[in-house]
């Protein structure tokens, strides 16, 4: 037995650029046999999930509405006469925040109303033959991860039947609003569900709730201002202040006047609703191509782990039999 003392062997040596594309060479079955691996797994998740399809409509800016309630300059220009802290008259825009509506929790509670809507989202909660809601089963994989949130001590919800809150995180994770910055007076508003019909429905029901919300709130300051206005027409008797107050009068009934129309109010269609006739989700094609991509990469890692691992029993080899 020798008595030399052998310098041990590195734990790990990492390959050089050269090592791992002959490393790759080496192990071009385990890459082969992990992408096809990949490819068999998506196919079956593309056979098991349903399609996904998308409804869209394009609005602009209704155009009674201006972007605003155009009685400010006439209301403030008679509050600033009369030295009164009447109230003012927003400035906002009315497009704008019609496209804000969709992730409000008033719309949520507007769209909560429906039945149809709540039965359909919320179809694991509610029972047709009793007419009821209950709380739903949980899977395996939802229990373990209740079990999990409950070991780090996160709070316990208490379930509770579909409300707005619910339609709120319904609303915010199937309807997008987007717009195009070179277009910045059209906004297209797209909603993605299994149902396309069921889609096509919830949009238009969505946009006719954001526009007909805006419509009740200009709607209630308008008559707010102009009882207001006739308020303080009974007290005054100068007649330069009369004059402002009459001109305001007139412009906030005709605000008044305008949101009571059955014409949009803040937003109008620039086209009907329609739906894709191809599925947006899942896409085989780049889902194919990401599993292709994917099982390369994990197979050429496997690869280089199989070389690195040779290298290390080969360097082992030998002071192993001069122990």
């Amino acid at each position: 037995m020798s008595h030399e003392l052998v310098p041990p062997a590195p734990p790990i040596k990492f390959p050089s650029q050269n090592e791992i594309v002959w490393a790759l060479v080496q192990g071009w079955k385990i890459i082969v046999i992990s992408i096809l691996g990949f490819v068999a797994w998506t196919a079956d998740n593309l056979h098991s999930e349903s399609p996904m399809y998308q409804a869209q409509i394009e609005v602009t800016a209704a155009q009674n509405s201006g972007g605003g309630s155009s009685g400010g300059g006439a209301l403030a220009g008679a509050a600033a006469i009369l030295n009164l802290n009447g109230p003012t008259v927003s400035e906002g825009n009315d497009f704008r925040l019609y496209q804000d509506s969709y992730t409000s929790r008033d719309m949520a509670d507007e769209l909560a109303k429906n039945a149809t809507f709540m039965h359909t989202i919320f179809a694991s909660e509610w029972d047709e033959a009793t007419q009821t809601w209950h709380e739903p089963a949980m899977s395996p994989t939802q229990a373990r991860e209740k079990w999990f949130e409950d070991l780090l001590g996160f709070p316990q919800v208490k379930w509770h039947a579909p409300n707005g809150e619910n339609m709120l995180t319904f609303l915010t994770m199937t309807t997008n609003v987007e717009q195009d910055p070179r277009r910045p007076y059209i906004a297209k508003i797209v909603c993605q569900w299994y149902d396309p019909n069921f889609a096509l429905q919830f949009l238009a029901a969505a946009h006719h709730a954001a526009d007909d919300a805006l419509r009740r709130k200009a709607l209630k300051r308008a008559n707010d201002n102009i009882a207001f206005l006739n308020d303080r027409l009974a007290k005054v008797t100068l007649a330069e202040h009369r004059t402002a107050l009459a001109a305001a009068l007139s412009e906030q009934e005709r605000n008044a006047m305008m949101a009571q129309s059955n014409s949009a109010y803040a937003a109008d269609l620039f086209e009907q609703p329609w739906i894709s006739s191809y599925p947006v989700y899942p896409r085989p094609v780049r889902e194919l191509l990401t599993s292709v991509a994917l099982g390369a990469f994990v197979g050429g890692g496997l690869a280089v782990l199989q070389w690195m691992a040779i290298q290390w029993f080969r360097r082992r080899r030998p002071r192993l039999r001069t122990a």
